[in-house]
């Protein structure tokens, strides 16, 4: 069949839903009598997967009048349904089943509260009956997702009305803020919608990287971030930047339901879901509740109800259209929209500001919202004003913000000279800490950070005893400084985006500031290979042990095993203070009721510590296992622990978490100068040890929680059978 001669007869098998077209059988058998077997195979048997086959090269035709009218009539067609089979593919038509086990995670995530809806029912009371009442809600769930329909009595919302100042005048409507308390099964009913929304958003690449608030991994942080480096590039330029914000008045309560369903066709969801969220907009009631006083029942003609978490996401969406149609940099935090403009001249720059304010407006009156024109502000046009919480001046620059938070943190420390001694540590953290923090990736390498930093010392004498050093007392006290702050923060943000924790913010890895990008660098290889939560854990460590007092002592930092966070490096004292840990933990256990959950709170958790258990020699080890054993013992109540209950309960020896501590280190080169991880790691056979280490690891453990090992030489025995490569 490769060799077939030019000038013969060309014929196509066509496949289609097991269909084949009609060939001339005896043309062909006559000619070619080997190729019934082929045919054979492809007719009868069915042994071809493809749909379409070509046997032979079909001979070209001559294009006719007639061909190409028929053509010209279908392309269109043709182009259309191809362009939906590629868009069918990122549509969100139905939502997947829900099991009981969902119900029960969610209704146990739900905040503690004994706040009533409008039918008498709380979140406690909820969370105390969830396991007799989650396959019934279970099945509603699905139920109601099969029929289209959103229940009617779910539809039902209290309104509790919050005033949004203090010193607002009590007496005017227009100053409260409805909250809405939903129906607690309806809060159910949202949240497995929201995550099915979010994935749905998140999977097709849907988020507006405008958008900074209600979505993981972006805060108003990342919007200053973003905002700000549009803001140095136009400087850098050369040219003459105006910033503007305006704010939309009231957002959540005018947002169209009909446009919004548009939006959401234009993100791919249709069909059962696009139905259902139409049945959930529909017909929505509320009561408001004033003290001891109800209100009559109200339908909602409008709006979104505040206190929903399904609004959140259904306003980003009504929102996405907004970006599009400003041509410039914006920047958006919920309903606060910010955006840059820049030109050779002030005076141009502020006609183009005019102009897109305008182009807002229109926005705004083509999809009934309306400009809070009282909060619009501009700079230079103004001196200062605050946008998310950060001061921004007319020349761009934190002196202004450095002044506002310094009259907030010595606010702070007169509330620590007030407080009682062993309060004051408290009210550090809760009116002092928690201003310092915000904002100070962008603000904590400033020349401005020097003056926050004397009263951040200042607030930790007051902690501390007079006689105390100041570092010891960050150190002792577990306080980080300024610049730890400022590290700490820097790379957790860059980590964060180097292990794709949230891919759609990955368009922030060029607003990061170059300082940041330097630290990140300056790491070992090793330190930047740890999965994000490890490697959090670490510059906390590092970060609170040293009391760094400016970035060079970091970067100069020796992060090899000798230099473990704590005040005691060596290796006896390091493994002593772990023990005394242990030992603490067992009377902790002790003093309160036994059970499983409580043996690994307390104690399994202490001893899967990183690079404690490399560290131990053999007796150390032996030590430690007895001390397990008797811990196991005790909660089952039995007089002795052998292999079996380690394996039958997926917990492991401490021979076998060495086991894994050393092999992790081994392979991360963080224990190299180490003769416990050294020897542990190179009996491993070599195929391994280049091998990918993610496998390798998932294996492993496996491994260990079968074997239960009571000592490394019986994992030497494993490694040295013929069959463990096989079964790595």
């Amino acid at each position: 069949m490769t060799n077939r001669k030019r000038g013969r007869e060309e014929i196509e098998l066509n496949y289609f839903e097991n269909e084949v077209k009609e060939v001339e059988w005896e043309s062909v058998l006559d000619r070619n009598n080997n190729l019934y077997s082929q045919f054979h195979d492809i007719l009868v048997t069915g042994r071809r997967n493809a749909k379409r086959k070509r046997i032979f090269a079909r001979k070209e035709e001559p294009l006719t009048p007639n061909n190409l009218s028929k053509y010209f009539q279908n392309v269109g067609v043709d182009t259309r349904e191809t362009a939906a089979r590629r868009f069918k593919s990122r549509m969100f038509e139905e939502f997947p089943k829900v099991t009981k086990v969902q119900v029960e995670r969610i209704i146990q995530k739900l905040k503690k509260s004994d706040t009533t809806d409008a039918y008498g029912l709380s979140n406690n009371a909820l969370r105390k009956v969830k396991s007799y009442i989650s396959q019934v809600v279970a099945d509603i769930i699905n139920e109601s997702f099969e029929a289209n329909v959103y229940p009617d009595k779910l539809k039902l919302s209290l309104i509790m009305p919050i005033l949004k100042d203090v010193t607002s005048n009590e007496y005017d409507a227009t100053n409260y803020r409805p909250i809405s308390i939903m129906p607690r099964i309806a809060m159910i009913f949202e949240i497995i919608m929201k995550e099915a929304l979010e994935d749905h958003l998140l999977r097709n690449n849907l988020y507006l990287h405008q958008q900074h608030a209600y979505i993981k991994g972006r805060t108003g942080e990342t919007a200053l971030l973003l905002l700000f480096d549009n803001i140095n590039k136009r400087l850098q330029e050369g040219k003459h930047v105006v910033f503007a914000k305006c704010d939309l008045s009231k957002a959540f309560d005018t947002v169209d339901p009909d446009i919004l369903l548009y939006r959401l066709k234009e993100c791919g969801i249709c069909g059962k879901v696009l139905a259902f969220i139409n049945s959930y907009l529909q017909n929505r009631e509320t009561i408001v509740k004033r003290g001891k006083l109800d209100s009559d029942i109200r339908k909602v003609r409008t709006g979104l109800l505040q206190g929903s978490v399904l609004s959140t996401v259904f306003f980003n969406i009504f929102l996405r259209d907004l970006p599009r149609n400003i041509p410039c940099e914006v920047v958006m935090y919920s309903d606060d929209i910010a955006f840059v403009v820049s030109s050779k001249s002030t005076s141009k720059a502020e006609k183009i500001r005019k102009r897109m304010l305008a182009t807002i407006e229109m926005w705004c009156a083509n999809n009934g919202m309306a400009i809070n024109k009282k909060k619009s502000q501009s700079l230079p046009k103004m001196d200062c004003f605050r946008y998310l919480g950060v001061e921004i001046n007319c020349e761009y620059t934190w002196n202004s913000h450095v002044e506002y938070l310094r009259k907030a943190l010595n606010i702070g420390i007169r509330k620590i000279q007030k407080a009682d001694k062993n309060q004051r540590e408290s009210a550090y953290f809760k009116s002092f800490y928690i201003k310092l923090m915000y904002a100070i990736l962008l603000w904590g390498n400033t020349p401005e950070a020097a003056e926050i930093f004397e009263i951040q010392k200042e607030a930790v004498r007051l902690i501390g005893r007079n006689t105390m050093i100041e570092r010891d007392i960050f150190i002792q006290k577990k306080i980080m400084t300024l610049p730890s702050l400022y590290i700490q923060q820097c790379l957790r943000f860059l980590h964060k985006l180097n292990c794709n924790e949230y891919r759609h913010n990955q368009y922030l890895r060029n607003c990061v500031p170059a300082t940041a990008k330097e630290l990140y660098n300056s790491l070992p290889a090793h330190v930047r290979s740890y999965e994000f939560n490890d490697f959090k854990g670490k510059i906390k460590n590092v970060c609170l042990s040293q009391a760094f007092y400016n970035l060079q002592e970091f970067t100069e930092f020796d992060w090899s095993m000798k230099s473990l966070p704590g005040n005691e490096f060596t290796r006896t004292s390091y493994v002593n203070r772990f023990k005394r840990e242990l030992d603490n933990a067992v009377e902790k256990i002790l003093s309160r009721s036994i059970d499983e959950t409580t043996y690994f709170v307390k104690f399994q958790s202490l001893l899967v510590k990183d690079y404690t258990l490399p560290l131990c020699n053999e007796e150390d080890l032996n030590e430690i296992f007895e001390l397990q054993k008797d811990v196991m013992a005790l909660l089952l109540g039995i007089d002795r622990i052998d292999r079996a209950v380690f394996s039958n309960r997926n917990i492991l020896t401490v021979p076998s978490l060495y086991i894994r501590k050393c092999i992790r280190a081994g392979f991360t080169n963080a224990g190299h100068q180490y003769r416990n991880v050294v020897e542990l790691y190179n009996h491993l056979p070599g195929n391994i040890r280049q091998g990918n280490y993610r496998k390798f690891i998932t294996k492993l453990n496996r491994i260990l929680l079968d074997g239960a090992f009571n000592n490394v030489n019986e994992f030497y025995e494993v490694v040295r059978n013929e069959d463990f490569n096989e079964v790595m």
